[in-house]
């Protein structure tokens, strides 16, 4: 609940029993939407009574039933009875006096060729012959005509009652009386036993009658909502409820006993909303009557936020009226503080920084001139002014924190408060602050302008704060050391290549336990040694002792840095090599296997073309040799020469076959330390297991030797 409507003062006795104290117990019944017709009873058929027509008149009944109208005595006829009068009947004065008193419309049936004047008091009259077809268009136009005029007469008196409720609230100045004089003026209006006022509060499931019709004497009798569904309905819900049949509804279960014993028949529960804000109820029970029509819920949604905007707005008032007091006692209290600070202004007026003394409420009492130039102000606008206003809602939490240590004696050395001046710019204030030992201020502040180096602060920060995610961002290894090689920066490409974290490392290593022996003092001694302005060394192999004891090579790039001709600390940037000399070494593998390939191609192809190119004059000398060999006759001259030529042909043909059978490169050595190709071997098929890479060449064609 908006504390700013209504928060009454919370009874110390447990909450009262509403149902006991009162006659209707209430009770939650979503029957229907108030916005929404009843149904069924607000819109049944016209009745119809028939006065001083005999039986004989049946035609006459049966053509009214079957237009829709019902007879008086009908089952469920009700509501709004018109009057059908015999004017030919003698009693007939009396039968309309009568009807008049009882009944709606009054129509009168003329006999045929009747010249009798029409009746005092009717609303209409038909001719006898024609009364069963007239009867029933006339009768519902003039039944319309009659409600028409019921509704306007009911919302003249609605705004009537309305404008009463209103000039109550213009008129009254005591909230008591007044609430309790709009409720007893709804309960009349609309008829009702009880009609009673509920302020809540949602959040601790806590009500407050503030009053009641039948009660002048209750004021803020507390209830427990945890006991009324109806209310904690409408608080969820934001709209009013409607509970046509509370004797029969079955939401009303939980509280069947109480509602039968009250004799409850119908209950409405209307929202009272300002700002938004569900602040109350209007609870209304009934026992004689059965519904409320929708007009009426609208009336009373008008009257229960009229109620809580006048609550609110009282309030309102009452608030201003208490807070102007206070600042006019404050603004003499200290107008008179400041003749008691004039010793000093005149100490204050000649301080570079910005003074300021509040009061015991934090206002300002004295601010020199540095702080009105500061903070954008003049004296007279900076004096009764809390300083806290001054403070942006980022810094709100650091000024309460500032203040609250001022308030219990203590000293604030140092903070920053970011402050809104009044012309518009956002400044950083270093703020240090104490208690001031004197009756005339509770509390000296002293201030200065600190914007532009709390931004280069800010901005070197980010700047480190991206070197440090570059440097950590960055694959390879960097490591930074002191003078005396104690390691002062280790990034995460450092840990991935050695196994040694940053924690480990860094202030408690020294860049010699990094390399191997002796070689951290050789890189100082070839930075110390280039040429001056050019103390770097770049791409040297070199090697680092992972966690694991394991020498890794890398690549080293190093520097020495200086700062105004003095060296201050050393740099270096080295990539893990093992990847790259892997790939080295199986590149030369490979290249080696190939260059013999190569050769193995090449010595198939000799081989191949020597073959085919010798296989043709041997055959040629295999065959003459052979053919005079065998016209030699048994030992004539020259027949042992031609044996020993064609053996020797023969010897040359199986040469020959090997060469065209070389598939792989194989050599043995020779005279004079050289190597030749070894036939035997370079001829036999290679062996199962893997072994020399043998390029064949798929492009020519395998031929046999030609045999005899």
């Amino acid at each position: 609940m908006d504390a700013s409507v209504r928060t009454p003062p919370r009874p110390l006795a447990e909450p009262a029993d509403f149902r006991q104290a009162f006659p209707h117990p209430g009770g939650l019944g979503y029957a229907r939407p108030w916005g929404e017709p009843k149904g069924a009873q607000l819109q049944k058929p016209l009745t119809v009574a028939l006065l001083g027509l005999t039986e004989g008149n049946g035609p006459l009944r049966d053509a009214l039933r079957a237009s829709g109208l019902l007879l008086e005595g009908d089952p469920g006829a009700s509501g709004m009875v018109a009057a059908v009068i015999d004017l030919a009947a003698r009693d007939r004065e009396e039968l309309i006096a009568l009807a008049r008193q009882c009944y709606g419309p009054l129509v009168g049936v003329l006999p045929r060729d009747s010249e009798a004047p029409l009746a005092d008091g009717l609303d209409g009259f038909v001719r006898a012959p024609y009364a069963a077809v007239d009867l029933p268009p006339l009768l519902r136009a003039l039944s319309r005509a009659r409600r028409d005029r019921d509704e306007m007469l009911r919302q003249t008196q609605d705004l009537a009652a309305l404008l009463d409720v209103t000039r109550t609230f213009a008129a009254s100045g005591d909230t008591d009386p007044l609430l309790f004089e709009v409720v007893e003026k709804l309960a009349g209006r609309l008829t009702v036993e009880r009609c009673s006022m509920v302020l809540v509060d949602p959040q601790r499931g806590t009500g407050w009658v503030v009053a009641a019709s039948d009660d002048a004497m209750v004021r803020e009798l507390r209830i427990d909502l945890s006991a009324y569904p109806e209310i904690r309905e409408v608080l969820q819900t934001r709209k009013p409820l409607v509970i046509d049949d509370a004797r029969s509804h079955p939401l009303l279960d939980p509280v069947r006993e109480a509602v039968d014993k009250q004799g409850i028949s119908a209950v409405a529960v209307v929202p009272m909303v300002s700002e938004g804000d569900v602040v109350g109820v209007l609870f209304l029970r009934a026992m004689a009557r059965s519904a409320f029509a929708p007009r009426e819920i609208g009336f009373l949604s008008i009257v229960a936020n009229a109620t809580a905007v006048a609550l609110r707005n009282g309030q309102l008032v009452g608030r201003v009226q208490t807070e102007r007091s206070q600042e006019v006692a404050a603004r003499v209290a200290a107008e008179r503080e400041v003749h008691q600070l004039r010793r000093y202004e005149e100490f204050f007026s000649h301080v570079s920084d910005g003074m300021a003394v509040l009061d015991e409420d934090g206002r300002v009492l004295s601010l020199n001139p540095a702080g009105c130039a500061t903070l954008g102000v003049t004296m007279e606008q900076a004096r009764g002014l809390p300083w806290t206003e001054l403070v942006a809602p980022q810094s709100a939490m650091n000024a309460a924190l500032v203040w609250r240590e001022l308030q219990r004696g203590g000293r604030v050395l140092s903070a920053d408060l970011e402050i809104q001046t009044r012309d518009g710019r956002r400044l950083v204030l270093s703020v240090s602050a104490g208690p001031l030992r004197s009756q005339h201020g509770r509390a000296i502040l002293s201030f200065r302008d600190v914007t532009e180096p709390r931004e280069i602060e800010a901005e070197l920060r980010k700047t480190k704060d991206f070197l440090e995610r570059l440097i950590d961002a960055t694959v390879d290894g960097i490591v930074a050391a002191d003078l005396r090689g104690r390691i002062l920066l280790w990034n995460k490409g450092a840990e991935r290549v050695t196994g040694f974290s940053a924690a480990e490392v860094v202030g408690k290593m020294s860049v010699a336990d990094v390399y191997p022996p002796g070689q951290a003092r050789e890189i100082m001694d070839r930075l110390r040694g280039a040429n001056p302005g050019e103390a770097q060394i770049r791409l040297l192999q070199a090697e680092v002792v992972a966690r694991s004891g394991e020498v890794i090579p890398v690549h080293l790039s190093a520097a020495l840095l200086t700062e105004s001709g003095r060296e201050t600390a050393t740099v270096g940037v080295f990539s893990d090599q093992r990847h790259r000399l892997r790939v080295e070494a199986e590149l030369h593998e490979a290249q080696a296997k190939l260059a013999l390939a190569e050769k193995a191609k090449v010595a198939s192809e000799l081989a191949g073309a020597a073959a085919h190119e010798l296989n043709q004059p041997l055959t040629s000398i295999l065959g003459f040799s052979e053919l005079l060999f065998r016209r030699a006759k048994g030992d004539g001259p020259g027949r042992e020469e031609l044996e020993q030529i064609l053996h020797e042909a023969e010897r040359m043909a199986l040469i020959v076959r090997k060469i065209g059978k070389i598939a792989r490169y194989e050599t043995m050595e020779y005279v004079g330390n050289r190597r030749i190709v070894d036939l035997e071997r370079s001829s036999e098929p290679p062996p199962p297991a893997p072994g020399p890479i043998v390029i064949k060449d798929s492009s020519r064609a395998k031929r046999s030797p030609r045999r005899r």
